[in-house]
């Protein structure tokens, strides 16, 4: 899809975000997880916990991607805080890393 011009792929279906490639300066996110629910939690996959993602684009493309680390909770959508916070992103950042992809301990991609 990125090689027919696709500039974002975001992927769905999980439950559970998974990880995030660059490809050809282009945004892959395999699965986003998901962004409100009332599934039971899976205290292995967290999949109580997901992020808001905001793509800042320009003229030449795809400048940024900033992941917004969430917490949801009885079909509410909240900011994730302390641990949660911390967990999403790390987890992010280890499932990101397969692909090359580096993402900031501010939970930035930055595309150059």
């Amino acid at each position: 899809m990125i090689e027919q011009e696709a500039d974002i792929i975001h992927g769905h279906s999980a439950h559970n975000f998974q990880g995030i490639e660059v490809y050809n300066h282009k945004l892959i996110l395999y699965d986003a997880g998901d962004f409100v629910d009332d599934y039971v939690v899976d205290p292995v996959l967290k999949n109580d916990h997901s992020f808001f993602f905001r793509v800042e684009t320009g003229k030449q493309g795809i400048k940024k991607l900033e992941l917004i680390p969430v917490l949801i909770s009885e079909c509410r959508v909240n900011l994730a805080t302390e641990e949660d916070y911390k967990w999403s992103l790390q987890r992010m950042q280890y499932l990101s890393e397969k692909f090359g992809t580096k993402l900031s301990d501010k939970g930035e991609v930055i595309f150059y």
